[in-house]
């Protein structure tokens, strides 16, 4: 999970909307998610994926999910339409581009209800965190590389460090934790995108 907290701005208004649904938390990490799913949804089946077996241990006694599975977001082990609600948070910007788009249809086609996707919005370059390597940043999402079925929401404002208001304090932090709901997507410094599959 993403530990920019703003998201749950975006997310957890429709994770109350969801009552008594399967979840399924991608790249659950140490199941930061999940717990928000647990406090907000009432899920009724809920599964963490991730592809680190040091994360799945970490968090498995912690029993925030009915289910743990160690996979790659490429080979999710899920039948066609299996579960309601798909989370993947900061998870995309870690496969390749090509890969980051088979990961989309894969997501629409083992869901009925709703996929939630979120990543940064600009070149931000991460290596290996926590000795995972696969904490490392591979690709660059922008909201238009969205398929146009998605609803794009933006979180923060970008700000360039040669900007004057940056070496101010105050004002730079406050200026980077701006909320910003869809309008300026393009200036976001996150962007969460999310497709509902029932209407």
């Amino acid at each position: 999970m993403s530990s920019d907290r703003r998201l749950q701005y975006i997310i957890i208004p429709k994770l109350k909307s969801a009552k008594r649904k399967s979840f399924l938390d991608i790249g659950c990490g140490f199941g930061l998610w999940g717990h928000q799913i647990r406090a907000y949804s009432n899920p009724s089946y809920l599964v963490g994926i991730d592809v680190w077996k040091p994360y799945l241990l970490k968090i498995k006694y912690k029993k925030i999910y009915d289910d743990l599975i160690l996979a790659d977001a490429i080979n999710l082990p899920f039948k066609v339409k299996s579960i309601n609600i798909i989370l993947a948070c900061e998870i995309i910007e870690h496969l390749p581009k090509y890969n980051g788009k088979i990961f989309l249809e894969a997501l629409e086609k083992i869901s009925t209800d709703k996929i939630i996707v979120s990543t940064p919005n600009f070149r931000y370059l991460q290596n290996e965190l926590r000795k995972n390597p696969f904490e490392k940043h591979i690709s660059f999402w922008k909201y238009l590389d969205f398929f146009k079925e998605y609803t794009i929401y933006g979180i923060g404002v970008q700000i360039k460090e040669k900007l004057f208001f940056s070496n101010i304090p105050f004002l730079g932090y406050f200026l980077k934790r701006l909320i910003l709901f869809g309008v300026l997507c393009k200036f976001s410094e996150l962007i969460v995108a999310i497709k509902n599959l029932r209407w």
